[in-house]
């Protein structure tokens, strides 16, 4: 039974310019989607952690129209480049996705550079809750799960469990 599973997820098999064989596979839907309801639950506690520090600071309400942007942003710059900024200094991992054992790789297997990872991000908006959240039928309905920041960045999320790199010897290679 196990290896009946293990054949029916879409697994990417790569060999690098060193002879560096790379499997990875894909991320379900449903580890994406708890390791995305792990982040909310994080940006959620930023958020109502912020709100009640602005609540206990005297007379808000008479502040300068600077210090209100100055609030507003520490509000919700944080929760907007959330995905943004934890993948990019973490390794591709945002703290759901580490929960869950996922990560953001490059197609090819390589980390993702800036621009991928910030056009994953500026498409999270197509993907998600603007267009109601066409990106799950996207994930469902693409071979590596992708949605569609996934493919325009050339990136995918995959299984850490799974990630193996497997030398390979020249004589394998004709």
């Amino acid at each position: 039974m196990n290896t009946a599973k293990k054949y029916m997820e879409p697994t990417t098999h790569i060999v690098t310019g060193q002879f560096v064989r790379i499997n990875q596979s894909a991320a379900s839907l449903g580890e994406r989607m708890a390791a995305q309801l792990i982040d909310w639950g994080i940006e959620l506690v930023w958020v109502i952690a912020i709100l009640w520090l602005l609540s206990m600071m005297p007379d808000v309400a008479s502040t300068s129209i600077i210090t209100k942007i100055a609030y507003v942003l520490l509000l919700f710059f944080p929760v907007i480049c959330y995905s943004l900024l934890w993948e990019l200094f973490n390794h591709g991992q945002t703290p759901g996705k580490r929960l869950m054992k996922l990560r953001v790789v490059k197609t090819d297997g390589s980390s993702p550079s800036l621009g991928a990872l910030i056009m994953r991000w500026m498409l999270w908006i197509a993907d998600g809750p603007t267009l109601g959240f066409l990106g799950i039928f996207v994930m469902l309905v693409t071979r590596n799960h992708q949605r569609f920041g996934d493919m325009a960045a050339g990136t995918m999320v995959i299984k850490l469990a799974s990630y193996n790199k497997i030398s390979v010897t020249l004589d394998e290679f004709d």
